[in-house]
């Protein structure tokens, strides 16, 4: 009996430490089980008329890239992406609006967006959405500190998005849903997303044993042309 007893207790360590040391595409922003670091970008919700891409587009290009605090910085090989609050596209899947979550979007359909970290993670993964059959699939991938690359996931065929219809049976506005990939080993040094216009309103990022900031206030830093928003509150 005691021996039965013991070998479930077994099992069930067993079974802890392999959900733990996981590998793998996540679909829910519960599957960061560390405690979670949110960036959004809503100091980006208004941009200054000096920085718009064209005069009344609350839209900025990113340049060669910029700090959102917290260690995470946003860089791409596209001068096409842009960060701000604005009508995008996004094809079958609907469309961005002035009224919807800032963000940072590809805005072309090829082309990446980095976030890389200051210090590597086993868990990341962000709220986005994508122009669905424009341009190459739309990947996820976590990448090294040498920028290898250590996992990538292909959303079309592994984990699409579609958005949902409204009653009128178009696709409902600002729509996001969560993707991202855990490792078993913090080795996690940036997480890319690339192609179909890929457009991001958020990041979560596991820390385990980090003194954070409540979930609900989310930071961010220094970008070109704009103050520095040390705590915003999360839009409703």
């Amino acid at each position: 009996m005691k021996r039965t007893m013991y070998l479930a207790t077994l099992a069930l360590l067993v079974g802890s430490v392999n959900r733990e040391a996981r590998a793998g595409l996540i679909t829910s922003p519960n599957d960061i089980t560390q405690a979670p670091l949110v960036l959004d970008f809503s100091p980006f919700a208004s941009i200054p008329p000096a920085n718009q891409i064209s005069p009344g587009t609350n839209l900025m290009s990113i340049g060669n890239g910029v700090s959102l605090g917290d260690g995470v910085t946003l860089t791409t090989d596209d001068p096409n992406v842009v960060v701000g609050k604005d009508f995008l596209a996004l094809g079958s899947n609907g469309q961005r609006t002035p009224t919807g979550s800032p963000f940072a979007s590809l805005n072309d359909l090829s082309g990446n967006l980095i976030f890389s970290l200051s210090m590597p993670v086993s868990q990341v993964g962000a709220f986005l959405n994508y122009a669905p059959g424009f341009g190459p699939d739309t990947m996820i991938a976590a990448l090294s500190s040498s920028g290898s690359v250590l996992e990538s996931f292909d959303l079309n065929t592994l984990a699409p998005i579609m958005t949902p219809l409204d009653s009128n049976g178009s696709p409902l506005d600002n729509f996001v849903a969560f993707r991202g990939i855990v490792r078993p080993t913090a080795d996690i040094a940036a997480f890319e997303v690339s192609n179909s216009s890929i457009t991001v309103t958020g990041l979560v990022i596991g820390h385990p044993g980090a003194c954070l900031p409540d979930a609900s206030e989310f930071r961010f830093g220094r970008a070109a042309g704009l103050r520095t928003a040390p705590k915003v509150k999360r839009e409703a």
